[in-house]
This record gives C-alpha cells, sequence and structure tokens, in this order.
C-alpha cells in the first residue's frame, strides 16, 4: 500500500511522471529504501538534470522510439495507480461505513 501513497504523494509534489515510477519502483523491491528519491526530484526540478544530461550525450536522444515507449508506460502505470488508489479508497470506506446493500431490517 506504501508504494502507491508514495508514488502519489510524488507525482502532487512534483507533477513527473518518471519521478512517479522511479518512486514507485522504489518502494516496491526490497533494498532499495535508501535512495532518496523525492530529494532527487527536487533537485532535478530545481537544475533540470535530465536536460543536462541529454545536453552532455547527445546520442540519448537517437533513442526517440525507447523514450516514447518509457513515456507510453510510464502513463499506462500512472493509470494503474489511480486504479489500486480507487480500489484501496474503496475498500476502506466500505469497511469504515459498511455496504450500502445490507440492510439487516428489512423483514
Amino acid at each position: 500500500m506504501w508504494p502507491t501513497i508514495s508514488s502519489f504523494l510524488i507525482y502532487r509534489l512534483y507533477g513527473s511522471s518518471l519521478s512517479v515510477v522511479v518512486s514507485f519502483i522504489e518502494e516496491t523491491i526490497p533494498g532499495l529504501g535508501i535512495i532518496p528519491t523525492a530529494t532527487l526530484c527536487c533537485l532535478n526540478e530545481r537544475y533540470n538534470f535530465i536536460s543536462l544530461i541529454e545536453d552532455r550525450f547527445p546520442y540519448l536522444k537517437k533513442f526517440t522510439t525507447i523514450k516514447s515507449t518509457i513515456q507510453t508506460v510510464i502513463h499506462y502505470l500512472k493509470y494503474l495507480i489511480y486504479i489500486v488508489l480507487s480500489f484501496i479508497a474503496y475498500k476502506l470506506i466500505n469497511y469504515l461505513f459498511g455496504s450500502p446493500h445490507q440492510d439487516t431490517n428489512i423483514k
């Protein structure tokens, strides 16, 4: 449950799809919790490291198909995160307030 919450918070703070995927993977795989994802996202937002890397390594621009594929995967992962969060909210509301179809007073 924490990877979805962490990814949602990273998305709300920084709005980057790449950051959401990195955060989700970091929180899902055990042992990667030492990566300071929010700090890296903050530094990227302030200093724009992605464009600096593309400027230093111009051959990376040739991989546009890989980049578009990654962007598509990120797009669908974002929807998956929204679906999981909606399901968790539904289950939580159902648990707290009960199902509206469980009326025991009907005779």
